[in-house]
């Protein structure tokens, strides 16, 4: 068996145990979908991931940035009268106030795991 042979049937093996909704399976297919989605650099990449079978749910504990630490800066623009470059930040209005704990939870039997790393990945453009 050739080396790309046995790398394809490493991938159906993945595929059936997903779509047998065995629990380790699922974990790992979402863990390899969050760990390689793209953040900003301010953003931390920590999460654990947990499967309740009986619920079929997929239990998403991702660590979100304080808004302390989210970026302010709205734009920059150069001033040639002072040769100088002005940067405008957002106001204290437009900042994000407090963050919740736990954001939010999704059925993961109503959304592909794309769909899903969409969902956090539009949390995170909200958050900066």
């Amino acid at each position: 068996m050739t080396q790309q042979a046995v790398g394809h049937d490493a991938v159906e093996a993945k595929k059936r145990a997903y779509l047998d909704k065995t629990p380790e399976a699922i974990v790992d297919y979402f863990e390899l979908v969050l760990s390689t989605s793209c953040y900003p650099d301010y953003f931390p990449q920590g999460f654990e991931l947990d499967y309740e079978p009986s619920a079929e749910t997929l239990i998403v504990d991702y660590q979100l940035p304080a808004p302390e630490d989210l970026p302010t800066l709205k734009a920059v623009r150069y001033v040639a009268a002072r040769d100088a470059m002005e940067e405008t930040h957002i106001t204290d209005a437009q900042k994000l106030k407090g963050a919740f704990k736990t954001d939010g939870y999704v059925d993961a039997r109503q959304f592909t795991a794309s769909r899903i790393a969409g969902f956090i990945e539009e949390r995170v453009r909200l958050l900066g």
